[in-house]
């Protein structure tokens, strides 16, 4: 958990002042407005926001605790983002991660003193600063129900905060996240707080009925979830559990140099640890060295490795010893570090093994001088197109700024080749012409439309850019240049299979939902944005087309060339970009679901315009289908499936207009029943 101090506005009183002076005084302009010190009409939105295309929100006067407005926000984020089982230890961790202003001290060297694993009371001020932020984390977490891993970034809407504390996981949406706040989703939200034991300020959910099927649906949670547990720990990548054993390990007293050493010698200048907080890891790998958990393990290894560089054995044969003990812990850090990205990897806590292996493997001359001649621009071009497409992928899904622009490589883009033209004797390529479909005829496509999508990751995530409507509007226009083009490209050319196109189209589509999320969650208070939730909508009901789910077992003829069962086949099993579609798609379809239903019953619409509705309710239960299939498929996490159900049936209720059971009774009924449902898949 990354806890950052927000920076107040220039020429602001100090913030204990400033509460004082204002409290209970209630806020009439809008938020904006208040950041830019103007004057503001109070309309919705004002003609301020109007007129720059700004998003004007309103701070609502309510008393309210900062715990309880991080809950509030955390569990507004819960409908869209699937949140995983909590981790306790590798959400300590995170708050470890933060060095203590002692520690950082531009002075501080080996004069520092130092912590013994033998001392309890040794370093007072880093212990009562661990305490303090241990408080802080435990009062956060029991609040907003943190997950593993965490994003902090500045408030996008001006508003001043004593803190910052971001708990979202990988998954967040970045500067777009504030969809997951869009109001259509208040009773799921709700909802899913009352059953979880926290208070929503929705009475109906109090209602004895109600509050009996939300007490039978958290049973059923919490049996899902110790399933779910229990499946995870029969996984490979749980197995580390022998790291280090059998290798002797040198006496405590030794070992306490060591680390000493580390302390006075790397941390000063490669500040990686949170000392207190080892130190206190140091007595709990020492008082059970065989059942603390992997992570803490490799850390204490490596950091002892690090340090017995420095320690002297006395003789060559006693440190070329040491030696090889130190390159068998590394060796044990990179396996462990090369396993499948779950919580213990992605957390501060994993960032902090990865460091200490890398400066290891420097200290250790392990690969150091390793040097490689294989960068031949003409015919690696394949590859390196590969290597880019992975790297704004995964920029998008992760919700950071990308990593590489296109000026930072001169490597040729690839030839439109077969392999076996290829070999290495070749030393000159003849390319084919572009209507011939050749081994990189795809990539060559996927390629083409690389620009444009670097350009849309730049403006969402980009730490400095503020994504306004009109440029969101001209990098979708490009975006579907960029699909037409594509599909133009490779429609009709022998040799392309429907599943080509299909991944094709998939890998540029997907970009179009995470580009207007900023705007599509305010269409129903802005019309100006309506077409970001059109576009959105279209997007996400053409990627569920190519997401039907199938019957994963079955094999089609070697004639059958039907898209639909390998496109659903991979959603089904994969996960990455292709579950991280599933839920944009899910996130555009309900949403805008929620809000043609709740407008339409306002204005006795309803029955009129049921047709159009069909087809999102329809993807909506392609969707719910899918995610079925996936939790058979191996897939733990069930509340993907469970706030799917429960938005159906909002929208059902709400179609009913009075006739059937209140939504909130029909929105419980369906977490209990699709969690119930779910213990017998």
């Amino acid at each position: 958990m990354e806890i950052i101090p927000a920076q107040p506005e220039p020429h602001a009183r100090p913030q204990g002042r400033q509460s004082l002076r204002h409290r209970g005084r209630p806020i009439l302009s809008c938020r904006e407005c208040r950041r830019r010190k103007i004057r503001c009409d109070h309309k919705s939105p004002c003609a301020h926001c109007v007129h720059h295309q700004r998003r004007c929100t309103y701070q609502p006067h309510v008393a309210q605790s900062a715990a309880a407005s991080l809950a509030d926000r955390d569990q507004a984020s819960l409908v869209l983002q699937e949140e995983g089982d909590n981790n306790s230890a590798a959400e300590s961790e995170q708050a470890r991660g933060i060095p203590t202003p002692a520690s950082l001290n531009p002075g501080s060297n080996v004069a520092q003193p130092t912590y013994s694993a033998s001392d309890p009371e040794a370093g007072s001020n880093g212990n009562d600063v661990l305490r303090r932020l241990r408080n802080l984390e435990e009062h956060v977490g029991s609040s907003s129900g943190t997950a593993n891993n965490t994003r902090t970034s500045p408030p996008t809407d001006g508003v001043t905060q004593e803190w910052q504390v971001i708990a979202n996981k990988s998954r967040d949406q970045g500067k777009s996240r504030k969809t997951g706040t869009a109001q259509e989703f208040g009773a799921i939200i709700a909802c899913f707080s009352e059953m979880t034991g926290r208070e929503s300020g929705n009475h109906s959910f109090r209602q004895p009925e109600v509050a009996q099927t939300l007490s039978q649906a958290a049973g059923f949670l919490k049996q899902c979830k110790s399933i779910a547990k229990e499946l995870k720990t029969r996984r490979p990548t749980r197995g580390f559990t022998s790291i280090g054993s059998g290798l002797p390990l040198p006496p405590q007293e030794t070992t306490d140099t060591m680390v000493n050493l580390y302390f006075a010698a790397f941390e000063s200048t490669h500040r990686i640890l949170h000392i207190p907080s080892f130190w206190q890891d140091y007595r709990a790998f020492w008082d059970s060295p065989e059942s603390v958990p992997p992570d803490l393990r490799l850390k204490v290894l490596l950091v002892m490795s690090i340090g017995s560089s420095l320690y002297d054995r006395g003789s060559t044969e006693a440190t070329l010893r040491n030696s090889e003990l130190a390159h068998q812990y590394i060796f044990d850090a990179e396996s462990w570090l090369a396993g499948p990205l779950e919580k213990d990897r992605i957390g501060i806590t994993g960032l902090q093994i990865q460091c200490l292996t890398i400066l290891a493997r420097q200290i250790f001359s392990i690969g150091g001088d390793t040097r490689y001649h294989v960068w031949r621009p003409k015919f690696v071009g394949g590859l390196w197109a590969t290597i880019l497409d992975f790297a704004v992928q995964a920029a998008l899904d992760s919700a950071m700024p990308p990593r590489i622009s296109l000026d930072d490589f001169d490597a040729e883009p690839p030839a439109s080749i077969n392999d076996d033209e290829l070999d290495e004797s070749t030393t000159v390529v003849q390319p084919h012409p572009r209507d011939i479909f050749t081994s990189t005829s795809v990539q060559i496509t996927l390629q083409e439309s690389l620009p444009i999508r670097l350009r849309i990751i730049q403006q969402l995530h980009g730490l400095h850019s503020d994504l306004s409507y009109q440029q969101a509007l001209d990098l979708s226009a490009q975006l579907i240049d960029a699909v037409r083009t594509a599909h133009s490209a490779v429609k009709g050319c022998p040799g392309a299979t429907t599943f080509h196109k299909t991944l094709l189209d998939y890998l540029i589509r997907r970009f179009m939902i995470p580009l207007h999320y900023p705007f599509s969650n305010q269409a129903r208070t802005n019309p100006m944005y309506y077409y970001s939730l059109k576009l959105s909508t279209d997007t996400a009901i053409a990627l569920t087309q190519q997401q039907q789910p199938v019957d994963v077992q079955g094999s089609p003829s070697a004639a059958d060339d039907d898209s639909r069962f390998f496109f659903a086949r991979l959603t089904a099993l994969g996960g990455g970009l292709f579950r991280a579609g599933v839920r944009n798609a899910i996130t555009a379809l309900t949403l805008d679901l929620l809000t043609r239903v709740q407008e339409q019953r306002l204005d006795g619409t309803l029955a009129r315009h049921a047709p159009h509705r069909a087809p999102a309710k329809q993807a909506v239960r392609h969707l719910i289908a899918l995610s079925e299939e996936r939790l058979r498929l191996g897939e733990t996490n069930v509340k993907g499936y469970m706030f799917l159900c429960m938005i159906l049936a909002q929208v059902e209720a709400l179609e009913e207009e009075g006739e059937g059971e209140a939504v909130e009774a029909r929105v419980a009924r369906a977490a209990r029943d699709s969690l119930e449902h779910l213990l017998y898949v």
